[in-house]
């Protein structure tokens, strides 16, 4: 399993959060270095479990539009010890006849493994059909 972005944890990208695994430079056999930051290269495994959630106020406003504001958390893991990420975020809907249109922008609030600092704020735009 892998977790993050619009369907998920918003505020990480598509498919960010998951185990790691270093990755081992075939020539020295040591762990391999990204050239441009110096900063070790790790090669994402995918976990054998997903916790995945999400918390939304959603406020209507007149002509169909509605804001929102919301927080995100989950990750994919191997061991239930490891740590949940989580996000915070706005964002604007647009309901027509048959589905609803959300734009959000999201703020991760921890940093996710192998990842020298916090991602900065991302942009989701979500389709969702109305049941």
């Amino acid at each position: 399993f892998f977790a993050g972005g619009d369907r998920s944890v918003r505020g990480f990208g598509f498919n960010q959060l998951s185990p790691l695994t270093p990755v081992i430079d075939p020539v020295t056999g040591v762990q391999a270095v990204d050239p441009a930051t110096g900063d070790p290269q790790f090669e994402k495994l995918g976990g054998k479990h997903l916790v995945a959630g999400s918390v939304e106020l959603v406020r209507d406003l007149p002509r169909n539009f509605a804001v929102a504001a919301f927080t995100d958390f989950g990750n994919a893991f191997d061991k239930f010890g490891d740590p949940i990420e989580m996000s915070v975020g706005i964002g604007i809907r647009y309901r027509l006849p048959i589905v609803t249109v959300g734009i959000d922008i999201a703020q991760a609030l921890t940093t996710p493994a192998g990842a020298a600092t916090r991602p900065g704020p991302r942009f989701h735009i979500n389709f969702s059909p109305k049941l």
